[in-house]
């Protein structure tokens, strides 16, 4: 009987010690998958500091086929260097001759190790579409308070600049011309003493 009775708790043992570790190991697995979601939503959610031109043009044509879901066109982004000039850009006009007033340039500024973005610059006719896409492409919360900071006010010249979510924005307008500047907030040198 006393050898019923061992071999009882023995077995009530070992059933509850294998109860035991599979539950730690649904545990850890439920944990694990809750960590690599947080790692998902963070590199979908990359500041526009650490983030790569690969990563922007994959956000930027993201917003740019759902506008076009909304029959909303705005310019096509690619990475190109352009040869004249040496520069990067994510647009520019392919033509010798364009019409005035209606060349588009997006210009790419990469920091040293030639992937990582520094700095983006709209230059030429407006395209709010193509701004506001710009602009969200980098990671911005877009506002209501961004919307009008866009909008044209008036043919005079205008200089206005906004700071969200660590990025600087900065626009100049010219009568029929935009000029729009989106750069990463950098901490100012230490003052002399």
């Amino acid at each position: 009987m006393k050898k019923y009775l061992v071999l009882l708790v023995a077995l009530l043992l070992i059933a509850g010690l294998a109860m035991f570790g599979a539950n730690e190991k649904t545990n850890a697995s439920k944990s694990s998958s809750k960590h690599e979601k947080k790692q998902e939503e963070t590199k979908s959610k990359l500041t526009f500091t650490d983030m790569t031109t690969d990563q922007y043009l994959g956000n930027y044509n993201k917003i740019k086929n759902e506008l076009a879901g909304k029959n909303i066109e705005i310019l096509p982004f690619k990475l190109e260097l352009e040869k004249d000039t040496n520069y990067y850009r994510f647009y520019y006009p392919k033509e010798e001759k364009y019409i005035k007033g209606k060349a588009k340039w997006v210009s790419v500024m990469l920091k040293r190790d030639g992937k990582t973005l520094d700095g983006l610059m709209y230059n030429g006719s407006p395209d709010l579409n193509t701004i506001k896409a710009m602009i969200q492409a980098t990671g911005v919360t877009w506002s209501e308070q961004l919307d009008q900071f866009i909008k044209e006010k008036g043919a005079n010249q205008v200089s206005e600049e906004i700071q969200v979510d660590g990025v600087r924005i900065s626009i100049k307008r010219n009568p029929g011309d935009i000029n729009v500047m989106v750069d990463p907030i950098r901490l100012s040198p230490p003052k002399k003493l």
